[in-house]
C-alpha cells in the first residue's frame, strides 16, 4: 500500500513538473518572439513635422516625397556609455521635381544662393520642434548612389550652413 501511495505521488509531481515546465517553455518562447516583432516607428511629433514639412515643400505642386526613417545611424547619432551609436530618426524630404534640382544646380553657382538658402528656410521652420538627435534633412539624387544634401538641421539650428 506504501508503495501505491509513493507511486501514485510520483506519478503527479511528474506529471505537474512536466505540466508547469511545458508553460514556462511556452512563455519564454512567445515573449521572444513578442520581442524580436517589435519594430521602430516614427515617433508622433516627427510624423507631424513630416506632414507639415510635406505641405509646406509642395505648396506649388509636388515637388518632393517627404517620410520619416525611424532608425537612422549615421555622424548625428550620439554614443552611449558603452561606445554604441544610438539611432535616431530623420525627417526626409527628397526633392523629386527636375525643374526644382536644375534649379538649385543653377544656384550652387551663384553668388547668393537665393533659392538653395530659401529650401534651407523651410527646414529651419521646423527644427525647433525636433527631439533628442533627430534630424531634418532635405536632398536631391544625384544618381542612384549619392544625393546632395540641400538643407540639414536638428533641435540647435542648421548643420548644412
Amino acid at each position: 500500500m506504501k508503495k501505491l501511495a509513493l507511486g501514485m505521488t510520483l506519478l503527479a509531481s511528474a506529471t505537474l513538473m512536466t505540466a508547469c515546465g511545458g508553460n514556462s517553455t511556452k512563455d519564454s518562447t512567445s515573449s521572444k518572439t513578442k520581442t524580436e516583432q517589435t519594430k521602430k516607428v516614427a515617433t508622433s511629433t516627427n510624423k507631424k513635422i513630416a506632414s507639415e514639412l510635406s505641405k509646406e515643400i509642395n505648396k506649388d505642386g509636388k515637388v518632393a516625397t517627404v517620410k520619416v526613417e525611424p532608425e537612422v545611424v549615421d555622424d548625428q547619432s550620439k554614443k552611449d556609455k558603452d561606445g554604441n551609436m544610438i539611432a535616431h530618426q530623420d525627417i526626409i524630404a527628397k526633392i523629386t521635381d527636375k525643374d526644382v534640382i536644375d534649379k538649385l544646380k543653377d544656384d550652387e553657382q551663384s553668388d547668393d544662393q537665393l533659392f538653395t538658402e530659401g529650401i534651407k528656410e523651410i527646414a529651419d521652420k521646423f527644427h525647433s520642434e525636433l527631439k533628442g538627435n533627430d534630424t531634418i534633412s532635405i536632398d536631391y539624387d544625384i544618381d542612384t548612389d549619392q544625393a546632395n544634401t540641400v538643407a540639414l538641421v536638428n533641435k540647435n539650428g542648421r548643420i548644412v550652413k
